[in-house]
C-alpha cells in the first residue's frame, strides 16, 4: 500500500482516530518494506561457492578412476594409465593436488559423485541418455564401439561357439560387468533381433577380468569397448573381437549436474589438450604402442604380475587394516 492511497484514506476519515490509525498503518508498511529490502540485500551478499571455486580454494580435486591395464595400474612401482596421466596433467594445469580413489564399482562411482565424495569420474564412460539424467558429461575424450569378445575357432573351441553376426547372439549367455552400458545394449539388441539373450551381470569381475576369463575358456562371451578389446587381443591372441554390436559412441568424463562451472572448465581443457602433442603421446603409449604388450606380460605389472616390490606382502597387510589402496602406497 503506497502513501498516496494512505492520504486519500486520511481525507475520507478526517478525524483524530482515523489519523492515528492511518499513521500507524503507514509505519508498518514502511517497516515491512525496509525489512524486505534488507533481506534481499543480505541474500545477495551471501555467496555459495561453486564446485570449481571449492576445488581451487582447497587445492584438491577428488577423482575416481577404475583399475585396469589402460586407465590406471602400477608398473615397476610407478602409477601409470591413460586416465591417470590425463588427471595428473589436468591437476597440474589447475595447480591443485589429485585425491585419487580407485574403484571398479559403477554404482559406487555414481553414488560417490552425487554425494560429493568425488568431484570427477575419470573413466571411459559411455554417454547415454539414462546416464545424462543423473550426471553431466564433459566433451568427449574419444569415440568407440561395443564389441563381442569370443575365442577364435580352434581344437578347443568348436565352430558352433563362434558367432558371426548379431543374430547369432539369440539364446547365448553373455557375461558383462554389473551396472555398465553393455547390459543395456544387450537388452536392446535382444529386442532388435526378436530373440532373448541371456545376460549375466557380474558384480565381482571387471571388464578386463571377464575378457581374460573368455581367453582361458572359463566363459564363452563378454562385451567391452573396441579399443580395450583390441588392446587385450595383443595379450590374448586366441581372442576374436571383430563382431561390433553398437554404433560409435562418445566416451567422456562426468561431474555432478550442478557443477556447471567445473564442466565448463573441463570442456575447454579437454578440447585444448586433445590438440597437443602431449595428448597424442599419451594416447599412443596406452592404445597403440607395442610396448604395452611387454608391460602387461611383466611380473612387475600390477594386473598381470601383481608385483610392485619385495615389500608387497607387508604393504598389503598394513593397507588392509586402514582400508587403503596398497598399490598407491607401494608406488
Amino acid at each position: 500500500m503506497g502513501f498516496l492511497r494512505l492520504m486519500l484514506l486520511f481525507e475520507r476519515h478526517n478525524n483524530s482516530a482515523s489519523f492515528l490509525f492511518i499513521l500507524h498503518l503507514a509505519a508498518l508498511v514502511v517497516l515491512a518494506t525496509n525489512c524486505s529490502r534488507s533481506k534481499q540485500v543480505e541474500e545477495e551478499k551471501v555467496h555459495q561457492p561453486s564446485d570449481l571455486e571449492i576445488i581451487r580454494e582447497t587445492g584438491i580435486l577428488k577423482v575416481v578412476i577404475d583399475y585396469n591395464s589402460t586407465n590406471y595400474f602400477v608398473y615397476r612401482g610407478k602409477p601409470m594409465g591413460y586416465q591417470y596421466e590425463l588427471v595428473m596433467k589436468l591437476c597440474d594445469d589447475m595447480d591443485v593436488r589429485p585425491e585419487i580413489t580407485v574403484s571398479n564399482n559403477m554404482a559406487e562411482t555414481f553414488e560417490g559423485l552425487k554425494s560429493g565424495r568425488f568431484d570427477l569420474v575419470a573413466k571411459n564412460l559411455t554417454v547415454t541418455r539414462p546416464r545424462q539424467m543423473e550426471v553431466a558429461f564433459t566433451r568427449p575424450l574419444k569415440q568407440t564401439r561395443q564389441v563381442l569378445v569370443q575365442r577364435k575357432p580352434s581344437a578347443d573351441t568348436p565352430d558352433s561357439l563362434f558367432l558371426n553376426t548379431t543374430l547369432d547372439l539369440a539364446g547365448k549367455q553373455i557375461h558383462v560387468q554389473q551396472n555398465t552400458t553393455y547390459y543395456r545394449r544387450l537388452l536392446n539388441l535382444s529386442e532388435e533381433i526378436g530373440h532373448p539373450i541371456r545376460v549375466v551381470e557380474d558384480s565381482v569381475n571387471g571388464v578386463e577380468q571377464l575378457v581374460s576369463m573368455v581367453a582361458r575358456g572359463e566363459i564363452d562371451y563378454t562385451v567391452c569397448d573396441e579399443n580395450v578389446a583390441l588392446l587385450n587381443q595383443n595379450y590374448y591372441p586366441n581372442l576374436d573381437v571383430s563382431l561390433k554390436i553398437s554404433f560409435p559412441q562418445h566416451i567422456a568424463w562426468a561431474v555432478r549436474k550442478e557443477s556447471d562451472d567445473l564442466k565448463e572448465f573441463l570442456d575447454r581443457w579437454i578440447v585444448q589438450f586433445k590438440e597437443t602433442k602431449e595428448y597424442r603421446e599419451i594416447y599412443h603409449l596406452y592404445f597403440e604402442s607395442q610396448r604395452t604388450t611387454g608391460r602387461f606380460g611383466s611380473p612387475f605389472h600390477s594386473i598381470a604380475g601383481g608385483k610392485i616390490s619385495e615389500y608387497d606382502p607387508l604393504v598389503k597387510e598394513l593397507a588392509k587394516k586402514h582400508n587403503w589402496d596398497w598399490r598407491l602406497i607401494s608406488s
